[in-house]
């Protein structure tokens, strides 16, 4: 792997590593483990916003939870995956938001993304969930979503997300 790719990997695994360690104070704030954060609020068992201590606020949004840091200016995003995970990521907020904890600020940030994706660096979090999502037509994925569990209806909508693997 050249250092343009290794450098890239380091940054993502750094940014996962704290989303994880955010998450756990998220986990506490609230009292809801973290591997139920993205199922208690899909189900909107949790408050969509609140204040944790320390300077930490969340914000649940969509598919995500955004968590921010007064008195550091640290801002977190948690972007959840299949089986309540949070060290997930998707493309765009590495390459194109700007304002995201992982973004990316290297031109050529798409191309060593596709590139270490190719080369087996960065996959699905449930490469055979997504398959299965991404084949459907829309009767075949209403159907197919009718046949599984709550859970599993959630971690469908997530099945895009991906993650580093580790060679």
């Amino acid at each position: 792997m050249d250092k343009e790719k290794e450098n890239l990997v380091k940054h993502i695994a750094s940014v996962m590593q704290r989303r994880k360690e955010v998450a756990e104070i998220l986990s506490s704030g609230i009292a809801v483990p973290v591997g139920g954060l993205f199922y208690e609020w899909i189900r909107s068992e949790i408050e969509q916003d609140g204040v944790l201590g320390q300077g930490w606020k969340y914000f649940f949004h969509g598919l995500d939870c955004t968590l921010g840091n007064e008195e550091t200016g640290e801002a977190v995003r948690l972007e959840f995956g299949p089986e309540g995970r949070v060290d997930c990521f998707t493309k765009s907020v590495l390459v194109d938001m700007k304002k995201s904890d992982l973004y990316y600020a290297k031109a050529n940030a798409g191309e060593l993304f596709d590139s270490l994706c190719d080369d087996g660096y960065i996959g699905y979090v449930n490469s055979h969930l997504h398959q299965k999502i991404s084949t459907l037509n829309e009767d075949g994925l209403n159907q197919y979503m009718n046949s599984l569990s709550d859970e599993e209806q959630m971690d469908a909508m997530v099945s895009d997300r991906l993650v580093l693997i580790k060679k």
